[in-house]
């Protein structure tokens, strides 16, 4: 069975498990610190950091040997992926449908379509139109990643983003409703912000802010090391019960962070305005599921849903009934494992596998 590996800007993750009964169930779980200025987008078409570091560090996490080969299902971030959807007409859709995506994929990119390979699904069909689903990775990402698989002895079997697990995991526990929901999956780099409902993903879009920000913020403003700054966000109470309240100013670390918390909710609020002036019969959203290792600020939850109007609710409690009884390994949580217990879903793996970006 492929073991999973989870490549972040921030720590490279190693598991083995599967689902029973749709329980996921943890069978090998390592965890290490990412090379020094590890970064991945999907503009650069590269990765940043130091391949001879990286290589030592994989052959650390998967213990290597020279005669061995380890097969393993890759979940890279979001942002190395490009990804969207058009609406083309159905006659197109059949005969011509490279031209519509390359313009599609030309007006968000600065590299050439050709430099992408490009997966994509066809949604339901409506009247003579029909929705386009794509995602798009950059050769030179993944020519960098077969080169770093080989030379650590690795051998790839599929290649996915972290939000294709995190739907498959949330498909779990949705039932049929005419209103969807909205995923907000805070990355290290990046926030990932989706609209889903039982039958799928809908709509996705990245937005510029990850825990790194917070982290530079505290660094700067404090004069402390970025590990100091990263346990700070987890550790002290930053945000209140209620964010909304006069004290919360009060709060040094809040005063401090409060222009990223800001910059936040904006963008956050600007997705799900023009998704709802887009499709006016969903107006409404059920609520917000939060995921990923921004989660751990205690109470942000508590800050959207005040901010924005939708309850919003941690994606362990969105889940509970699958992974109540899953034993997770010290320091980590639901939260920042979900992606890695979503891809466990995706069985069997296979190389064309970031096509899925819709219904899986």
């Amino acid at each position: 069975q492929p073991k999973i590996l989870e490549l972040g800007s921030h720590r490279f993750l190693m598991a083995t498990g599967s689902f029973i009964r749709n329980t996921p169930v943890l069978q090998q779980f390592k965890s290490i610190e990412a090379p020094q200025g590890c970064v991945l987008a999907n503009q650069l078409d590269q990765f940043v950091f130091d391949a001879d570091e990286a290589k030592r560090l994989l052959r650390e996490l998967f213990n290597v040997g020279k005669l061995e080969e380890k097969f393993v299902s890759i979940i890279l971030p979001d942002q190395a992926f490009l990804f969207g959807s058009l609406i083309a007409p159905v006659a197109s859709a059949k005969v011509g449908l490279q031209v519509h995506l390359e313009k599609e994929i030309q007006k968000a990119s600065t590299l050439p379509f050709k430099d992408y390979i490009v997966r994509y699904e066809f949604g339901k069909k409506t009247g003579n139109k029909t929705p386009v689903h794509y995602c798009a990775l950059p050769r030179g990402i993944m020519n960098d990643l077969l080169l770093l698989c080989d030379e650590a002895g690795l051998v790839p079997m599929s290649v996915q983003p972290s939000f294709v697990g995190l739907i498959k995991l949330l498909r779990l526990s949705q039932g049929e409703t005419k209103h969807p929901s909205v995923l907000v999956h805070f990355g290290n780099e990046t926030v990932t912000a989706g609209v889903f409902s039982s039958d799928g993903l809908r709509h996705a879009q990245l937005i510029n802010i990850g825990v790194t920000d917070f982290v530079k913020c505290l660094e700067t403003n404090l004069a402390i090391s970025r590990n100091e700054a990263r346990s700070m966000l987890s550790r002290d109470l930053i945000l209140l019960e209620d964010p909304t309240a006069e004290v919360q100013l009060e709060i040094d670390t809040y005063r401090l962070l409060e222009p990223v918390f800001a910059d936040l909710l904006q963008k956050l609020y600007g997705f799900l305005l023009l998704y709802t002036n887009d499709h006016p019969e969903e107006a409404g959203f059920i609520k917000i599921v939060l995921s990923g290792g921004g989660a751990k600020i205690k109470n942000i939850d508590r800050l959207l849903t005040a901010n924005l109007g939708v309850e919003t609710i941690l994606i362990s409690r969105e889940v509970s009934a699958s992974t109540e009884n899953v034993s997770i390994p010290e320091g980590e949580s639901i939260e920042s494992l979900a992606p890695l217990l979503g891809n466990m879903l995706l069985e069997p793996w296979r190389t064309d596998r970031h096509e899925r970006v819709m219904s899986a």
